[in-house]
């Protein structure tokens, strides 16, 4: 899979490398300030279409994704984790056959939680962005 790194800026200069696509997903052309209804500020960096967005945590630098702000899961602890998983995974992909049976998905599921708990321990928590991708995957859901 090729995934590339592009530079995203805001409205106040700050700007990020991260990565330009990942599946469905892609990068935002501008990162765009939003604020939580608990007054958190966030920057949307990547979409999938309307329906879900990846943010940027400003204070904390954590990475977060949901539908609204007021939905959000833990992604990564940093935007560099952030931006080391998605090249990781894409690097491995594809992640099983073109006809896997479920051995090989649980194998798969296996491989892809170890290479994203290697860089980010939290992120394969029950529930987070990268947990719930990986469920995808062990439910065969990206065949190449």
């Amino acid at each position: 899979m090729d995934v590339s790194l592009v530079t995203v800026t805001g409205d106040n200069g700050v700007s990020l490398e991260i990565p330009d696509n990942f599946f469905e997903f892609s990068a935002n052309e501008r990162l765009e300030p939003v604020v939580s209804e608990d007054g958190e500020k966030y920057y949307q960096i990547w979409h999938l279409g309307h329906h879900l967005g990846v943010y940027l945590h400003w204070k904390s630098g954590t990475v977060v994704a949901g539908s609204r702000l007021d939905r959000r899961v833990f992604a990564n602890s940093t935007i560099q984790k952030f931006r080391e998983c998605v090249l990781s995974l894409a690097e491995h992909f594809p992640y099983y056959s073109d006809d896997p049976d479920q051995d090989e998905l649980n194998e798969a599921g296996r491989n892809l939680e170890n290479l994203v708990g290697a860089i980010d321990r939290p992120a394969v928590d029950e529930g987070t962005f990268w947990s719930d991708f990986i469920s995808d995957i062990v439910m065969g859901s990206y065949v190449e």
